[in-house]
């Protein structure tokens, strides 16, 4: 992993609805090698998906819940 790989990560990080054409031009590559950077990512495994995150506020989702739990006894039965 060069320093294009790590630059595709970074922008992909921060803004995962880029297009190829976008990415490209940010880290002064062509189309063709750009994309072919990318699908090298996710063939290695090091890009696994693309998600979308949500604004919990703007959909009514206002109380976040923390849970703690530990065991004393922890056991396997079948």
């Amino acid at each position: 992993m060069d320093l294009k790989d790590k630059m595709i990560l970074s922008i992909i990080q921060e803004d995962s609805t880029l297009s190829v054409k976008e990415i490209s031009e940010k880290i002064g590559l062509t189309f063709t090698p750009t994309y072919e950077r990318i699908k090298q990512l996710e063939k290695q495994g090091v890009i696994e998906k693309y998600v979308g995150l949500l604004n919990r506020e703007k959909l009514g989702l206002n109380i976040i819940v923390y849970c703690n739990v530990r065991l004393k006894e922890q056991s396997k039965k079948y």
